[in-house]
Formats: structure tokens, sequence, C-alpha cells
């Protein structure tokens, strides 16, 4: 199992996938050069995984912790639908594990969006919160903890995802039009003290900037040299042959 160190924040949590240091699997958790990837091996504390076995163990949500960490594909597909029902609530953290059991399960189309729309989501708290205002103890905890699904998780969730160039396109743009349709209830929260502004506005201005992120990403990959340098990267790294299949 695979940990994440707070001391090792990944402050750019890469949040923009166009970054060739988050396609090309380059902080990809060690793995026999070759082999397979079939399972997202990794420890974020408080959150997931044990630091003492390779147990799934599931801290994020009371209602859905027990059915994350089944190995059965139906069990995961029925937190999915609980949250499509009802996702106001849901934590950028839960979706995150959500996306690492879908991958855990073979489910791995599904792992990609979950996975881009838990940053996304994450996206707009950072934007429209005032992180420092609130600066105690739980919210080091977000911060560390989404950052270690991305540094940790990340790889592995795009090393699939860019297999299959036009899909992993049109999963990120469904991936923020889902977050736009699905705002965020906590940052309305009172007691949640935001960013100077207002809320709704700064929403609305990070759901503009991540799709400028996405549009930005979708004409590097349109770029024959940088789609080649992508290829070259991945060969390079067997991603392919660890991800492809």
């Amino acid at each position: 199992m695979h940990r994440y160190a707070r001391k090792h924040r990944y402050k750019a949590l890469c949040l923009a996938p166009l970054l060739l240091a988050c396609l090309s699997g380059a902080t990809t958790p060690p793995v026999r050069d070759d082999a397979p990837v079939k399972t997202v091996g990794i420890y974020v504390s408080p959150y997931y995984g044990d630091p003492t076995s390779d147990a799934v163990v599931v801290r994020v949500h009371p209602a859905y912790d027990r059915l994350l960490e089944s190995a059965k594909p139906a069990d995961i597909v029925k937190v999915r639908d609980a949250i499509l029902a009802d996702p106001g609530l849901v934590s950028p953290m839960t979706l995150m594990v959500l996306s690492i059991r879908f991958y855990d399960v073979g489910l791995r189309d599904d792992s990609v969006f979950w996975f881009y729309a838990a940053k996304a989501r994450y996206l707009t708290y950072r934007d429209v919160i005032n992180q420092q205002a609130m600066r105690t103890g739980i919210f080091d905890v977000v911060e560390d903890g989404m950052s270690g699904f991305v540094q940790l998780g990340g790889p592995v969730i795009n090393g699939y995802a860019f297999c299959d160039i036009p899909k992993q396109i049109a999963t990120l743009d469904r991936a923020i039009d889902w977050v736009e349709a699905n705002p965020y209830q906590v940052l309305f929260r009172e007691d949640f003290k935001p960013l100077e502004g207002d809320r709704a506005e700064n929403l609305r201005a990070s759901i503009a900037k991540q799709r400028a992120w996405a549009k930005v990403e979708h004409e590097v990959l349109a770029d024959p040299a940088k789609l080649k340098e992508l290829r070259e990267t991945r060969a390079k790294n067997h991603m392919d042959k660890k991800y492809c299949w």
C-alpha cells in the first residue's frame, strides 16, 4: 500500500491533466515496468487505506464507507447511483475514493469520470471558500488528502484515461459539466467563510477557469508535435502495457 506523507504536499495537484508529468506516469507508484496495473494501491490518511496492511479501509462517508470497501462492482455502482440521486453535500474525497474503487473493480471509464469530477468539485471549493480564514486542523487534512489522492492515484487513473484520447477529452468535459450542474452545497454554508466577492459569481468563475484549462488541454492534444511527445513519454514508461489492457 503506497502511502502519502503530509510533509510532501503536492500543491499543483496536477489539476490540469495536460501537464506531461501527470500524463506520463512519471510519479506512478513503482511496479514492474510492463506489469498491468489492476488496482490503485495507495494509503491517504485519514480517508483511505490501512498503513499496516493492504486492506481496503474507507473513511469518507458513513453511508457509503462499507459499500466502497466491497470488491463487488454492484456495491460500487450502488454508491454512484446514491451520489447521483443526492450529490449536493458529497465531498471531493468521497468522489476520489469512488473513482479508485471503480478502477479496482474494473470499471475504469467510471473511474476516470469521477476522478475528474472530484478534482473539479475540489477546485470550486478552493475558489469559493477562504481556507486561510478557516485554517484549522480539518482544513489542513482536506488539502493534504486531496493532494495525496491526486499525487498517488492520479498517474494510475490518467494512465488509463490517455489510452483513448478522444474519450479522455469527452470525459473531462462531461465531468466539468456535472460539477457545474450539481454545485457543492458546502460552498453556500454560512459557517464556511467565503473569499472576497459573491459566492455564486466565484463559483461561475471557477467553472469558467476549468473549462479554459480543458480547452488548452484539447488544443495541446490536437497538436501533432505535442501528441507525439506524449506518446513517446508513455512508450518510455511502458504506459500502454500497464494501462491499455
